[in-house]
């Protein structure tokens, strides 16, 4: 059942004027270990936009790349706009501080 949202979504876009990715390429793009041909830098091993979509979807959201006008890649990351936060899953027990190695939790 999907349930049309009261509120329009948080988007947010990261916009890159680098070489870009082509379009065909877009999907591969968010497989891991995925660095489509970029051999050159040694830094990274290619699971960021892996991860990056992992954690929008678990958020209910969506990433996705669209061409930068002028050349490069723009990924805009969509998560609804909440109203409220979640309750946390685990609460100190009475009496623990929280703070250091000794530190307890109860589960709710």
């Amino acid at each position: 059942m999907h349930r049309p949202a009261r509120h329009p979504p948080v988007v947010l876009r990261v916009i890159d004027y680098g070489p870009g990715v082509p379009e065909a390429d877009r999907d591969r793009i968010f497989a891991a270990f995925q660095r489509l041909g970029d051999t050159g830098s040694t830094t990274g091993v290619g699971l960021g936009l892996m991860v990056s979509c992992g954690l929008t979807e678990a958020m209910h959201g969506t990433l996705e790349p669209h061409e930068t006008p002028g050349g490069g890649l723009t990924m805009a990351i969509s998560v609804p706009a909440a109203l409220r936060f979640a309750q946390p899953r685990l609460a100190l027990r009475s009496g623990a501080s929280g703070k250091g190695p000794n530190r307890r939790y109860a589960q709710p």
